[in-house]
């Protein structure tokens, strides 16, 4: 009878030792084993719990095979759960050069882990990416601006103003080429083309290249205007593009520079 006793009071203290088990720091820096098609992984069991939801987080909770035996076998692709592990570690998912896309996004599939390249983005995601690069918080006249020039897919007008722009610059640059032709370039030329001379042309592609000019002068101007991160602006490589594509412009305008060497010569 004291043996039966001492028995049942053994496993009424194992019992309780597994409910209070999830709070127990040493039980929690256990190294666990993952034997993959022969190969065997190990790692600690809290760091497994770093990705909820995912098929070893699973296993790493209470009555989870690796929280329970500290063992588990997959038959599985051990370059897949080598980089799989490490993105438990370090909270970076890189495929292996080794493993095929599909036999990646398989083992992804089964360790219940998304796929970066087939995540689809949700407003929310949307909304903080622009917001990171100058959006306004607060609804108004300026946020409406703001995506009018930087987000095509926000309303019909902002994707007409997109197509819009790029027909102008299509235009511009047809036209810069056009001009640089001996034939319009030389005024002494004077053989005309359905009543037109190169001086026409050359009268043309002026009023082409200040209408164009004119418009992407605006589009700067608004999207400083109204953007929150001015200073990123001033940093971001496509918008030193812009500028460059109309300083030159300007340049010319200046009466002591000469707009047939330095002002063509930047454009």
């Amino acid at each position: 009878k004291q043996h039966k006793s001492i028995g049942r009071l053994q496993k009424s203290t194992s019992s309780l030792s597994n409910n209070e088990a999830d709070e127990d720091p040493e039980r929690e820096g256990r190294i666990v084993s993952i034997d993959c098609g022969g190969k065997v992984f190990k790692t600690f069991l809290k760091t497994l719990h770093k990705h909820p939801g995912t098929l070893l987080y699973d296993m790493a909770q209470p009555e989870g095979a690796l929280y329970d035996d500290g063992y588990v076998f997959l038959d599985r692709d051990e370059f897949s759960l080598w980089a799989i592990l490490n993105f438990y570690r370090t909270d970076r998912l890189i495929r292996p050069e080794i493993v095929p896309d599909e036999m990646w996004h398989m083992e992804l599939v089964f360790y219940k882990i998304e796929n970066p390249v087939f995540k689809i983005p949700t407003a929310e995601d949307i909304d903080n990416q622009q917001l990171q690069l100058g959006k306004p918080d607060e609804e108004g006249v300026r946020r409406s601006i703001w995506l009018l020039w930087e987000d095509p897919s926000s309303s019909w007008a902002a994707k007409a103003l997109s197509m819009f722009s790029v027909f102008i610059i299509c235009i511009g640059v047809a036209a810069f080429i056009t001009e640089t032709h001996p034939t319009v370039r030389d005024p002494y030329i004077t053989k005309t083309w359905f009543g037109l001379n190169p001086g026409h042309l050359r009268g043309a592609f002026k009023i082409i290249e200040i209408l164009v000019v004119c418009f992407f002068t605006v589009e700067i101007g608004m999207r400083f205007a109204v953007t929150t991160r001015k200073l990123y602006f001033i940093k971001r490589p496509i918008n030193w593009v812009d500028l460059a594509a109309v300083i030159p412009f300007y340049v010319g305008l200046i009466p002591t520079v000469s707009t047939n060497s330095g002002g063509t010569f930047v454009r």
